[in-house]
């Protein structure tokens, strides 16, 4: 199967859900693999009762293994991270997302894991006959190489690119407000518009950039309820912060993972296999790329067969981040897509495999060699 999970076309603005159809849904009972709502303190992660001692599960045998706030030789120099100013809200509960994605949301308002993301629904949430009327989501994405900080206009354009793309009636408004956030400054983004029925719409983004992840919310309402729900937003927004992930040691090294297609008669035969490596950091990061070579059998005009090597086509490395907790990984690609799967490791440090399985029982095995 394939391994990345793309954008989904809901109202992303800032990138993929934290949580889409990739793994983290209603199927893992709400609870997304351990990340849950707290009405006090996010005490999501809570350890679990560990499980007997195995030699080859030990996290001791691991040698690329180090603390996750330890330096590793291939991993950039840390951040220097801006004094936080998120406090507990009174009325607010918190939530903790094993990926390191944590804030706080009104204690009445639900949390729903769905196929799209990390969604906040009001209790007075407004709809008709064809649905919600409003959507709040949480959301991020690993920061492209390049961009400078948040007033980089490659940041505007891609917003823009992404609203376009979903809601095309909705156009910018204004520039972007400064605002203040968990870690450092804030930007909120506006746009407006009708929809096809007439109604006015506004759209805000959120966003702040936390340890190379744009990180923040998007919220869609009605113009003419926007402001009863902004100051809400606002203050949800001030408390979204990117903690250290949770580290799985075991899963701390170089990974492999092939996928295989081909495509037959009658023009011909041609295959694609293509090597996926994934670089996982005791830090949380990830670096994935791929190289991909394709092969064909063609027949000619003449009835004669022609075999040969047709191409070859790699991707430069780039950023993501993971996490690993109670036998399930966790995954932001480079790309904004995001994974999770139960996992379960076996074999002698340099010859392990792992074995990903995504909640609807797909499978993909991983592997710390090259075939």
């Amino acid at each position: 199967m394939e391994l990345r999970i793309h954008r989904l076309s809901l109202v992303c603005l800032i990138g993929v859900p934290l949580a889409c159809s990739s793994g983290i849904s209603e199927e893992d009972g709400g609870q997304a693999g351990d990340a849950q709502a707290s009405e006090e303190t996010a005490e999501t992660g809570a350890a679990a009762e560990d499980s007997p001692a195995d030699p080859q599960r030990d996290p001791g045998t691991n040698p690329q293994a180090t603390d996750a706030g330890s330096s590793s030789p291939i991993e950039s120099q840390p951040e220097d991270q801006p004094e936080k100013v998120a406090k507990k809200i009174p009325g607010f509960a918190s939530y903790e997302h094993p990926l390191g994605f944590d804030f706080q949301h009104p204690k009445d308002w639900r949390v729903e894991l769905t196929g799209s993301g990390i969604r906040l629904i009001p209790p007075d949430e407004r709809s008709n006959a064809e649905g919600p009327l409003e959507y709040y989501e949480v959301t991020a994405i690993p920061a492209p190489a390049g961009v400078q900080g948040l007033d980089d206009p490659a940041v505007r354009q891609h917003l823009d690119a992404q609203i376009s793309e979903t809601l095309p009636f909705m156009t910018p408004s204004g520039s972007a407000r400064a605002i203040p956030a968990a870690v450092g400054p804030g930007r909120v983004y506006t746009w407006k518009g009708s929809s096809p029925t007439g109604d006015a719409f506004e759209v805000r983004g959120y966003l702040s950039l936390q340890q190379s992840v744009f990180f923040g919310l998007v919220t869609v309402c009605e113009q003419r309820h926007m402001a009863q729900r902004a100051g809400v937003m606002e203050k949800v927004f001030s408390t979204c912060e990117v903690t250290a992930p949770d580290i799985d040691p075991r899963m701390v090294g170089v990974w492999y993972h092939y996928v295989y297609n081909s495509s037959g008669p009658p023009a011909g035969t041609l295959h694609a296999s293509t090597t996926i490596t994934n670089v996982l950091l005791p830090t949380g990061t990830l670096c994935s790329g791929s190289q991909t070579a394709i092969h064909g059998i063609w027949r000619r005009p003449d009835g004669i067969d022609y075999e040969g090597l047709h191409g070859i086509g790699e991707s430069l490395p780039e950023r993501g981040r993971w996490a690993g907790k109670n036998d399930k990984i966790y995954i932001l690609w480079p790309d904004g897509g995001a994974s999770a799967f139960s996992l379960y490791i076996q074999g002698e440090i340099g010859r392990r495999e792992a074995m990903l399985t995504d909640p609807w029982g797909d499978k993909q095995l991983w592997t710390e060699y090259v075939d």
